[in-house]
């Protein structure tokens, strides 16, 4: 895109340390630097799926401000992995993670949201009204997870208990502000000079949680039952306003039977309850998530086989998830009550001496207060690895996925589509060089068209070359 720088730097090291058998300690750390701007430019219906006078908006056509849109992050990470085992039934762990973020997101993109049907502002329908988005906010938290794991026999029935607790302390501070910018041509763009209003500080937040959990699998012959019970506190805080507790009690269970042949059909049921930190754009405060689902499949692992399949049909009923603001592409709003069906077809693994393959359907059903999406999506990847003469270590794969038309609400039907994808590679010793190719033929699609009047683009071609050396 015009105007849209997309780089990266990113720093991942990790140490581990085993002074003896029972004992592990992993040090980890990540720092990571964005400095990119709005790639994801999102535009009218009409110029995009729906005829417009003046043609097809192009793929990289620029309609926010240069020089002043962007996208800049920085975190950083650092944490450990803490195991050791007190004998052969009992061991404990820790798990921790102190997390800092600091976020600029100043950005300007075109209004179709009061009008999608008639979004331009001149009969020629070339200019567009624009909104001004600009936003600077830091958060840090710390996680925490510590448990006790013991395997044990009581009688016939084998155990694999889990007790733990897990805690999270999150911050947040935020200044931000809103404008009108001016209109643009956005078939042939100039850029206006403008300044934006100074940022506004918002309410700082905090979410406080604390959970709880037990959980017991245990195995009798070819039976394996899934039992656990979870207890959470979470207090919500936001500055000048009294503080907010919430607690829920979650369950889960699963059954499972081992057949012979590596088939296991199996039985899942689950609740959850999910705090959510912060604030919409109206300063209104996000309330828990709290979700139910069932799940039934079979699971095939053939003896001796390096690959697997699976299917699975699920029913997930949430209250509170958010979803995108009809009025405002930028903010956050939370529903009522959903339901979202699917199933899930897969196979994974190596079918033949030296050819791996992966490939999934995917069918969703979901409310339509949720954001729509492809009901069918479909993939397969296969990986053949081969030699040339004498010179083994090369590697060559493809893909295809699918993706089906669907529609949101009055918005026009987002079309069906089909893409292809490549890589190919060579092992040398203790290298591996890779290049990667995503959407080989560059082929221009429309990913999502959503009720509010906006259409965004699929993600062009993308070509990732990696050395690699392991030691």
């Amino acid at each position: 895109v015009d105007y849209v720088p997309d780089d990266r730097k990113l720093f991942a090291p990790a140490l581990t340390w085993r002074p003896n058998g029972v004992t592990s300690l992993t040090l980890l750390g990540n720092w990571q630097d964005d400095r990119s701007g709005s790639s994801s430019q999102f535009f009218p219906w009409s110029g995009v799926i729906l005829p417009n006078p003046n043609g097809q908006i192009p793929t990289n056509r620029f309609i926010g401000q240069p020089g002043l849109d962007r996208y800049d992050s920085e975190r950083a990470e650092v944490g450990w992995l803490f195991e050791h085992r007190l004998n052969e039934r009992w061991t404990v762990r820790q798990n921790l993670r102190y997390a800092r973020n600091e976020v600029d997101y100043l950005t300007v993109y075109a209004n179709s949201f009061a009008t999608p049907t008639a979004p331009y502002i001149d009969p020629a329908q070339r200019r567009l009204n624009r909104i001004g988005f600009f936003d600077h906010r830091k958060n840090n938290s710390i996680t925490a997870d510590q448990h006790v794991e013991g395997r044990f026999e009581t009688g016939p029935l084998r155990h694999q208990i889990l007790a733990g607790v897990d805690v999270l302390r999150f911050r947040e501070r935020s200044e931000s502000s809103r404008d009108a910018p001016p209109a643009i041509d956005v078939f042939t763009p100039t850029y206006p000079a403008y300044t934006p209003p100074p940022l506004q500080p918002n309410a700082g937040t905090k979410l406080h949680q604390d959970g709880y959990y037990l959980q017991d699998q245990i195995r009798y012959d070819r039976w394996i039952v899934v039992a656990g019970l979870r207890h959470d506190r979470s207090t919500s805080m936001v500055a000048g306003r009294p503080d907010e507790d919430s607690q829920a009690t979650t369950k889960r269970g699963g059954l499972m039977y081992l057949f012979d042949g590596g088939f296991a059909p199996y039985l899942s049921y689950s609740e959850s309850f999910t705090p959510v930190a912060g604030t919409n754009l109206a300063g209104q405060r996000f309330v828990p998530l709290r979700g139910e689902q069932v799940e039934v499949g079979l699971k095939w692992a053939p003896p001796g086989k390096d690959y697997s399949a699976s299917v699975a049909l699920y029913e997930l009923d949430e209250n509170k998830r958010q979803v995108p603001d009809p009025a405002n592409p930028l903010n956050r709003i939370q529903v009522g009550k959903t339901r979202t069906r699917g199933a899930e077809v897969e196979l994974i693994g190596r079918v033949l001496p030296g050819f791996d393959i992966a490939a999934h359907y995917n069918y969703t059903d979901i409310d339509d207060l949720l954001e729509p999406l492809a009901p069918h999506q479909a993939a397969v990847w296969g990986t053949h690895r081969f030699a040339i003469g004498e010179t083994a270590g090369f590697m060559a794969g493809m893909g295809v996925r699918y993706m089906s038309e669907f529609q949101a609400g009055i918005a026009p039907i987002t079309p069906s589509v089909t893409l292809f994808d490549g890589m190919f590679g060579y092992d040398w010793g203790q290298w591996r060089y890779t290049v990667h190719v995503q959407n080989i033929a560059d082929k221009t699609y429309v990913s999502t068209c959503l009720a509010r009047g906006d259409c965004w683009y699929g993600q062009k071609r993308t070509v990732i070359a990696s050395a690699r050396y392991r030691f």
